[in-house]
């Protein structure tokens, strides 16, 4: 059995006229796409696409006769997915955001189109509100800092006080809302305090006071675009303080992706790697003071990593309940990133090579191009160094992704972080529960 991938471009949007969502398949006009996504921690994780059209017929051109001249681009959504074939067919989600720039390019022979989308974090909360986005202290505590995100997008209203309005996100032509996936364990959950965030932009509040406050990571994965009354659903997915996906099966669930020079059966090929230093990620001094007025500043070191690397430092303003927390949380950010490690950074396979894997599991390929599984799952890399004859072994968790892709070949280059450092000890997992290298939380 072989694998087979073919990829779906679309356009959707709602019709004003009934809200009738409607579907565009523009897959046979595209002559390839590009896609960036990320997730650092402490920030709100971002995505963003870009695809090229023809255009030879004229029917996108705007103001002509052609069947797509009248599409309001800038109410539209861009969705790229992928099929996946082996013992059954489904669906990976690539990306789906927002369009967000159309240029069209037109030299008397030929006509292209090509179309830029952001996720919709990116797109929309970037205007302070006309209100205070404060709830004060001891009216309400967040558990998570995923209801918190939610409650700051979606607006908030308690025994009839509205605290925090709903933000303006892109309207694709229906009412929408935020909905944010806790993927970690609620164990690891940090309870959030809104106050004192006055004239401030619901995007700003999210990455520079809740994602650090923790920290978290955050990645935005589909839109569902539901007609009627609604609403659309901008969905992302959120690890809390311990940065680790919950054991399962579940879409939301870690994945384990094994990379290795002579792939066997469920293990996936790979084109190059590279291993650096990574210096540039480094924190070893944090200074986190709570939102709330007159909050006492908290401060860590990790002395040792000071005297080896310098100062790499880090000062938050955070949405944390008490000062406990918030000490908590700095001493986090200056041990947790301490340690400089030689590690795979980068790795990079294609299609083509995932499908011609050993054993031909459809089902690995396409958990691991799926945004919502690909994302911040683990990734073991064995690779034999030039000049050494035996096999070394890194273990890694994947933090973003660049998909560079024409219609015969898709290359899929992986951003790698070290899991002994970025994933929590989970306990019986030969890959981040081992003693003495695995965080603790």
């Amino acid at each position: 059995m072989t694998i087979s991938t073919t990829y779906e471009i679309e356009i959707h949007y709602i019709l004003p006229l009934g809200n009738i969502p409607i579907t565009v398949d523009f897959t046979d006009r595209c002559t390839g796409f590009y896609i960036k996504q990320m997730s650092p921690v402490g920030r709100f994780g971002s995505g963003m696409a870009q695809i090229e059209l023809r255009n030879d017929d004229g029917e996108l051109t705007p103001e002509g006769s052609g069947a797509y001249a009248d599409i309001d681009w800038f109410k539209a959504s861009l969705w790229i997915n992928a099929e996946v074939t082996g013992d059954s067919t489904s669906t990976a989600y690539l990306f789906q955001g927002i369009v967000a720039d159309i240029q069209f390019k037109d030299d008397g022979r030929t006509s292209t189109v090509q179309i830029e989308a952001r996720d919709a974090f990116s797109v929309g909360g970037r205007a302070p509100v006309n209100a205070d986005i404060s709830i004060p202290a001891g009216t309400h505590t967040f558990t998570s800092g995923s209801e918190a995100i939610e409650a700051i997008y979606n607006g908030f209203t308690s025994g009839g006080t509205e605290y925090i309005p709903q933000t303006v996100m892109p309207n694709l032509g229906n009412a929408t809302e935020v909905f944010m996936v806790t993927a970690s364990s609620a164990a690891s959950e940090t309870p959030q305090v809104l106050d004192n965030l006055v004239s401030k932009a619901p995007a700003d509040i999210v990455n520079n006071y809740v994602m650090p406050s923790m920290p978290g990571a955050a990645w935005p994965t589909q839109i569902e675009i539901v007609g009627g009354a609604g609403p659309s659903l901008y969905v992302a997915y959120m690890l809390e303080n311990d940065l680790t996906k919950n054991t399962g099966t579940g879409v939301s669930d870690r994945r384990t992706f094994v990379f290795a020079d002579n792939a066997g059966a469920g293990e996936l090929p790979f084109k190059r790697v590279s291993r650096q230093f990574n210096v540039g990620a480094l924190t070893n001094s944090a200074q986190l003071v709570r939102s709330v007025v007159g909050a006492t500043e908290q401060q860590s070191q990790d002395t040792e990593s000071i005297e080896k690397y310098g100062a790499r430092n880090r000062r938050f303003t955070t949405t944390n309940q008490n000062d406990t927390d918030t000490l908590d949380a700095a001493y986090r950010w200056s041990h947790r990133f301490s340690q400089s490690r030689f590690t795979p950074v980068t790795v990079e396979l294609t299609d083509r090579m995932a499908e011609l894997m050993a054993g031909a599991d459809d089902q690995i390929w396409q958990d691991l191009i799926d945004v919502r599984t690909g994302m911040w799952s683990v990734a073991t890399v064995e690779y034999t160094p030039t000049g050494e004859t035996s096999p070394i072994t890194d273990v890694c968790v994947i933090v973003g992704r660049t998909f560079r892709a024409t219609p015969s070949h898709t290359t899929l280059t992986l951003d790698l972080l070290p899991a002994a450092d970025y994933q929590s000890f989970v306990l019986n997992s030969d890959t981040i529960g081992v003693l003495d290298t695995n965080r603790l939380g």
